[in-house]
């Protein structure tokens, strides 16, 4: 500002990412003047660096810092927008993972010099073409390595990212161990290296994968680019700084196994320390499984949701998450159902779009998703899954839950399916809190870490319903009147089972020229029994012979058809089908429960 100039009024102000802002003041004279500078340590980053022109920093100058040399040099390893475009535990993860790198920097110095010493260089009576068919021997074993590691395991990487993270450094630890030894062993030098480099290939596979994943999570802007490359800028100080001490070490230790040994069991201490502190720090607002656990353990126990931050502190990194149910998601509809009853016991008594079975021997749980699956359905399937080991463990739990715990621990539940639909009534109720309490706890729930597999389906919202609508059409058209059997309207019955299923759309065809077969396959279940009754009772005129065939396998229930009028009768085995052939003109057809079959009946008609 010009001598004698004066300030009159602040007319504006400016800041960069989450440094302090600085005002700008009108001067008399028309100028422009420019508070100093109060930055936040944290916050120099690119623009920081631009000195401001013009006189006594007003005018048409730039915005400057009194710190240009730090914060270029931090501008060169930090993303840009620091903090504020990173996660919180950018910091603390990104010091520990560069103590572990130049951890590792030396003690694969050590391990090279070893491999280096063990090919023969510095030997006279070494044979180059040895040595070379060696290395290449080494390096198509971790080819082949890798590759099967990222088919096999490709897919779980992104679920258990610390995990596989943790897994990948210390297996690195162990590879390097097997290339300082393997001169001590020269006959089996060559497959001590390959052994070590397939170990290597299958690092680089988990390593690069999670360190993807983690820079996703990471990256605030869509700033992964940026994000990576600035790890990588990092990653290549930390080598070069492990790369000058080793070439000062290396002299040191070349003519002494033993203190070589030493060098690398401490390198590698502070390696897998460093490590456990970096994953330690992560705080990962999605879900996984193992994740989702706990948290639903505690909510279960206490009625409140963990945050992240407590939830991944919590988190088992060394012994993996051990679940308390085998649980698979995704899979496909024929591994659950082999009959319609069986499609009818997983769809009854719930609208949600996927199919739960819970085998209670094995303690394992399948769940079929539905095509309209979302995030929010994945998340209460595996949550479903979860209540159902939890109810195998000892631990409070709500009341509701603990009715069915003492059931199912007493053996009284034989019937699996029962207490999959009963704890779908309890979801109804204590899911939408548990799923509120997440995201007020700061969980991203409109994403997930589940593994899932691909497999979806579409099935009947409920096959009995679309049966009993099928029945009444057909009572209807046989006897053109209202349907009534014994006090019960069967129309208003249908509307009240499923009012959004009129029974039009399930119009069978009738034809009087070819008798029909039907084929029970959920013969078992007392609904489709009672529909039968219905028809057979309201035909016009009456059904005066119905011959079916009855497996030795048929259930009792079914066996009552004798009891029915119109002198129904029940034969034994004739044939290996089961086969209610009708004389008269009946057509029942339900898609998902009967086939229809139009050749003649095998048995004659009376």
């Amino acid at each position: 500002m010009a001598d004698g100039a004066s300030l009159e009024a602040r007319l504006c102000s400016e800041q960069y990412g989450s440094g302090a802002a600085r005002g700008c003041c009108a001067a008399v004279d028309g100028s422009l003047q420019w508070e100093a500078w109060g930055w936040r340590w944290w916050g120099f980053s690119g623009a920081f660096t631009a000195k401001p022109e013009g006189p006594d920093g007003g005018g048409e100058g730039a915005p400057a810092t009194a710190s240009a040399p730090l914060s270029r040099l931090l501008a060169l390893f930090l993303p840009q927008g620091f903090p504020d475009s990173v996660s919180p535990d950018y910091l603390p993860y990104q010091l520990w993972d560069s103590v572990q790198a130049f951890a590792s920097s030396l003690s694969g110095s050590l391990a090279t010099h070893a491999v280096l010493l063990g090919l023969g260089v510095g030997d006279a009576k070494a044979s180059v073409s040895a040595a070379t068919a060696t290395w290449l021997v080494k390096d198509s074993t971790g080819m082949l390595g890798r590759i099967i590691f990222a088919w096999w395991k490709g897919s779980k990487l992104d679920c258990n990212a610390k995990h596989w993270r943790l897994f990948a450094d210390i297996l690195n630890d162990v590879a390097m161990f097997l290339e300082i030894m393997a001169p001590v062993y020269p006959i089996c030098f060559t497959m001590i290296v390959c052994i070590s480099n397939l170990a290597k290939c299958i690092v680089s596979v988990a390593g690069g994968a999670t360190r993807a994943a983690l820079t996703m999570h990471q990256a605030r802007r869509n700033n992964m680019a940026d994000v990576s490359a600035k790890d990588s800028s990092q990653e290549t100080l930390v080598n070069l700084a492990g790369l000058l001490v080793s070439l000062l070490m290396l002299p040191l230790v070349s003519g002494c196994p033993s203190f070589s040994l030493g060098c690398f069991f401490l390198f590698t201490a502070l390696h897998i320390y460093a490590n456990y502190r970096a994953v330690r720090a992560l705080v990962i607002e999605t879900l996984n499984e193992g994740r989702l656990w706990l948290v639903l353990k505690h909510f279960l126990q206490r009625g409140e949701v963990l945050g992240p931050t407590s939830a991944n502190r919590m988190e088992p990194l060394w012994t993996g998450f051990w679940p308390s149910v085998s649980l698979s998601l995704g899979v496909p509809l024929h591994r659950l159902i082999s009959s319609v009853s069986e499609l009818q016991q997983l769809v009854e008594g719930h609208q949600e779009p996927y199919l739960l079975r819970w085998n209670q021997s094995q303690n394992q749980v399948q769940v079929v998703l539905s095509q309209m699956a979302g995030p929010e359905t994945v998340l209460r399937a595996a949550t479903h899954g979860l209540v159902l080991g939890a109810l195998r463990r000892d631990g409070p739990l709500p009341r509701e839950l603990e009715e069915l715990r003492n059931r199912v621990q007493a053996g009284l539940a034989k019937e699996s399916w029962v207490i999959v639909r009963e704890t779908h009534h309890v979801l109804d109720k204590l899911f939408p809190k548990f799923l509120k309490g997440l995201q007020d706890a700061g969980w991203k729930t409109e994403k997930h870490q589940l593994e899932v597999d691909e497999w979806r389906a579409t099935w009947l919202l409920s096959p009995e319903k679309k049966f009993l609508g099928t029945a009444w059409q057909v009572g209807q058209d046989l006897t053109g009147s209202d349907c009534q059997s014994d006090g019960v309207d069967l129309r208003q019955r249908q509307e009240e089972s499923c009012p959004s299923f009129p029974a039009q759309l399930f119009r069978p065809s009738l034809q009087s020229a070819l008798p029909w077969s039907i084929c029970p396959a959920a013969a078992q279940d007392q609904t489709l029994l009672w529909a039968f009754k219905i028809v057979l009772r309201l035909s016009q005129p009456p059904i005066t012979s119905c011959v079916f065939s009855v497996p030795k396998a048929m259930p009792r229930t079914f066996r009552g058809f004798n009891h029915f009028p119109h002198n129904l009768q029940a034969t034994s085995p004739q044939t290996t089908s089961n086969k209610c052939h009708l004389n008269k003109t009946l057509c029942l057809l339900c898609k998902r429960n009967f086939k229809l079959d139009s050749q003649p009946a095998l048995t004659s008609p009376l």
